[in-house]
């Protein structure tokens, strides 16, 4: 998962933690 047109470099793996975190149940 490759977001070139990210000018910031995130990897998707960082966002899923975050998306895991908001999850209520984690």
């Amino acid at each position: 998962m490759n977001q070139q047109t990210s000018p910031v470099k995130s990897p998707s793996t960082h966002e899923q933690d975050i998306l895991l975190v908001k999850l209520p149940g984690a």
